[in-house]
């Protein structure tokens, strides 16, 4: 019995080695991370609402800031139901609405799991019973209570996501279990926060395969629908208040609805993402897939909704042209890139070859720089943010953190490239020494 041990345990230290390389700045950061995260999305609740936003000159106002926390209602139990009530419709969605199943990359060892692609579908669907359920309700009433229980609905969104990292942590510890090779550090708070398990499924009621991929569900489903279900509830508030919806609130509506609706249509794409095939699940992604994106990207159209702008009409085609350059860099160079995975790119597109038989495209916008779709994202996260006009600092904290986001990321892809192709790695540095602006950065 003892080799067969021996055996096992080799094989489980194999597939599932230490974490020798920490991000976030290890122990510290990540513990620095779960503590400050809610306390962020409660700021940015809080200092912006209906009694208006408090001043900003320079920093914020903290002392302000606390005596108005001191008289919020941060929980309460019709909110949290309603937001259990969301998450489980999402999931009832995920279930019943049909689609092509679909193999993912593969893994490390040796097998493919298998995705369900419906989201395209699930949201048309929420978005029609949504407008059912307004329709029986006898207009906005519905949207209006979301708008006006919004830090509720934040600090439950925030209690479910983390009892669900603490639920994904515990159940990495199953025999068997494929871990992320960057949540194996064997410190809790590190693990917890970058997600140990790599992909978490559940199993619920009578299905025998454990086929609800818990990562995958919360990258697209809750969270970002939930991000268009909030900024139309705010939109309803605007018109209930001043009996119109501003044009700056549509802009923000629509680019929003835009930017959702490609996530949900080309599905598919985000098998191949740094957050499916690399990254574990825990407080990081549950986090922010169900309170960071939903709570912090409705900012602009919250700001909106109390302080309407109108904007001109040169202005409004600026924002656009903004939003547009930005989409279709965003789109083009994703759909190059997928292209070429699937052997399908036209034309004859260079390429550097990896010891291990890849390839790395290196022309195209790839040839450009190493990330040209985050230059795509961010110039639409711009766009969304410049209806609110510059008469206040917040509505900018999404392009703000954006920018930082997408640099970190784009720190972590080529440290996990390099690690993973080596020496072509470093060859395709020298040919695309952009890393995600041409020529600036």
């Amino acid at each position: 019995m003892a080799p067969k041990l021996s055996v096992a345990k080799s094989t489980s230290n194999h597939l599932n080695p230490r974490t020798t390389h920490y991000e976030f700045m290890g122990v510290p950061g990540a513990s620095v991370c779960v503590a400050a995260l809610p306390l962020v999305v409660l700021f940015l609740g809080v200092y912006c609402d209906s009694d208006g936003c408090l001043p900003w000159h320079g920093y914020p106002d903290l002392t302000a800031f606390i005596d108005k926390a001191r008289s919020q209602t941060f929980l309460t139990i019709p909110a949290f139901s309603a937001y259990i009530s969301w998450y489980a419709f999402q999931v009832l969605l995920y279930y019943i609405v049909p689609g092509p199943l679909v193999q993912g990359t593969q893994l490390r060892t040796g097998k493919y799991l298998t995705y369900r692609i419906n989201a395209w579908r699930c949201f048309l669907l929420t978005i029609a019973i949504v407008a059912s359920v307004c329709l029986v309700a006898g207009g906005i009433t519905p949207m209006l209570w979301i708008a006006d229980h919004y830090v509720q609905l934040s600090t439950s969104a925030m209690i479910v996501a983390t009892v669900q990292a603490v639920a994904v942590y515990a159940g990495s510890f199953r025999p068997g279990t494929l871990l992320a090779l960057g949540g194996n550090s064997g410190y809790f708070i590190y693990d917890f926060f970058m997600g140990r398990e790599l992909n978490p499924r559940w199993t619920f009621g009578v299905c025998a395969e454990p086929w609800f991929d818990v990562k995958y569900f919360c990258e697209l489903r809750p969270g970002l629908m939930g991000w268009v279900l909030i900024d139309a509830a705010l939109a309803a508030k605007q018109w209930d208040t001043y009996g119109h919806v501003t044009n700056s609130l549509w802009l923000v509506l629509a680019f929003h609805t835009i930017y959702v609706a490609d996530c949900m249509y080309f599905e598919d794409a985000i098998l191949s993402t740094i957050d499916i095939i690399t990254d574990g699940f825990g407080f990081m992604l549950s986090f922010g897939d169900l309170a960071w994106v939903p709570f912090t990207y409705t900012v602009q159209a919250r700001y909106l909704t109390f302080y309407p702008v109108e904007l001109s009409t040169w202005f409004v085609g600026a924002i656009f042209l903004v939003q547009w350059v930005g989409y279709w860099i965003f789109r083009s160079s994703n759909n190059e890139k997928n292209a070429f995975k699937t052997g399908q790119l036209k034309g004859t597109p260079k390429f550097i070859e990896t010891e291990s038989g890849g390839k790395l495209l290196a022309s195209g916008w790839w040839g450009w720089s190493r990330h040209p779709n985050y230059l795509g994202d961010w110039m639409m996260g711009l766009a969304m943010c410049l209806p609110a006009g510059f008469g206040h600092v917040l509505p900018f904290f999404y392009a703000a953190y954006f920018a930082v986001l997408l640099v970190h990321r784009a720190m972590r892809d080529d440290h996990k490239c390099r690690n993973k192709y080596g020496k072509a790695w470093d060859v395709y540095l020298q040919r695309v020494p952009w890393q995600i602006v041409p020529y600036v950065y």
